[in-house]
């Protein structure tokens, strides 16, 4: 049985997202700081964090349903141990110099939630600073992580897999439920938009579905694989995806759907992952590199993109920033090679050796 850590094109993918999240949250920084921007363009961060989902939801899967079929159980210790050792350095980093540096200071309630899981519940109660609330993601991640790996206690893999089509219809029933038809509060609406499971349940399935092509683990075959890597239905939905967002970013941006976007790339993903004959491969080395840092450059791009335009905001430089319509053409080359070249910086002399005590941590507990 093939054991592939690799799968082509999924860290391009996840490089790709990487820029996204760069040009949405540049074009967000650059309306605080008064200066002219691109209007819209917020949904491609949103896009960028629904691809990190379901690419995660995937992955995460894909490395489960692996070590069962390897070992019949799941090393729990092992599984959270991995992925805390992986996040909380660089996390715990960022909030330190948002509770203690930064000039708009983290509450002591909002630094408490974080601890605890919970960057989606400060982020909804706008108690993140404005340059490191991305890491609302994170608390999401937390909590879905929480349960995801007890999914796998039962026997076999059919019912684990009917389980994630029942989470995933019932958490997309209680989300739009909730929000079409029940008067709630505001926050409560928020809130369960911040949590994502069904992006997470949906990549998940997508891993079951991925397996079941590969080594026949015995699920219902509820998708016709063959149909979905037909050359006319990849086309279809890539031109659906693209036509998708273009109309979310430049029509009517509060049509855009997290939900929609994530049923959309599911088989989009598979195509990358499995599809050899896949139409649009974007396997690159540039985007590659990109994906390997993406950790390091999604928690600190804001931040250096905050402080490179708080310095366009001295004179003489801001009036003629702030009255140039095409001010990003002169701003993204500056500001991608410094979020890049510092995530690399990061990555280099803090993420790899964290990344080595998690090799030391595996090797000891395998």
């Amino acid at each position: 049985m093939s054991n592939k850590k690799y799968l082509p094109n999924l860290d391009s993918l996840r490089g790709l997202a990487a820029i996204l999240v760069i040009v949405s949250h540049f074009e967000q920084l650059k309306c605080y700081k008064n200066i002219a921007h691109l209007s819209n363009w917020g949904v491609f961060g949103s896009t960028a964090v629904t691809v990190f989902f379901v690419l995660g939801g995937f992955l995460s899967t894909y490395f489960l349903i692996n070590e069962k079929l390897k070992n019949g159980s799941i090393n729990y210790s092992l599984f959270y141990s991995k992925r805390y050792i992986r996040i909380w350095p660089l996390y715990c980093i960022v909030l330190a110099v948002a509770f203690f540096w930064w000039p708009a200071h983290m509450g002591y309630e909002y630094l408490l939630l974080c601890l605890f899981m919970m960057s989606n519940v400060a982020f909804c109660l706008y108690g993140l600073n404005v340059v490191i609330d991305p890491i609302w993601t994170l608390g999401a991640e937390d909590q879905y992580y929480l349960i995801h790996p007890q999914l796998f206690r039962l026997k076999n893999f059919k019912t684990i897999f009917l389980l994630f089509i029942g989470l995933f219809v019932s958490y997309v029933s209680i989300r739009y439920g909730v929000k079409w038809f029940l008067k709630v509060p505001n926050s409560l609406n928020f809130f369960l938009d911040k949590t994502r499971f069904d992006n997470f349940l949906l990549g998940g399935i997508g891993a079951f579905i991925y397996y079941e092509s590969q080594h026949k683990i015995q699920i219902p075959r509820l998708i016709a694989l063959n149909f979905v890597f037909k050359k006319q239905v990849q086309i279809l939905l890539a031109i659906l995806c693209v036509g998708y967002l273009v109309y979310c970013s430049f029509f009517n941006v509060k049509a855009f759907s997290e939900l929609t976007l994530s049923l959309l790339l599911m088989p989009l993903l598979l195509n990358l992952a499995l599809n050899e004959a896949c139409i649009v491969p974007i396997e690159m080395k540039w985007l590659n590199f990109i994906g390997k840092i993406s950790f390091s450059l999604y928690l600190s791009h804001k931040i250096i993109i905050y402080w490179i335009l708080k310095l366009c905001s001295q004179k003489p430089i801001y009036p003629f920033i702030k009255a140039t319509p095409y001010n990003h053409l002169l701003l993204y080359p500056i500001i991608l090679f410094a979020t890049i070249g510092m995530a690399w910086l990061i990555y280099e002399f803090v993420e790899k050796k964290i990344l080595v005590l998690k090799e030391k941590l595996v090797a000891k507990k395998v």
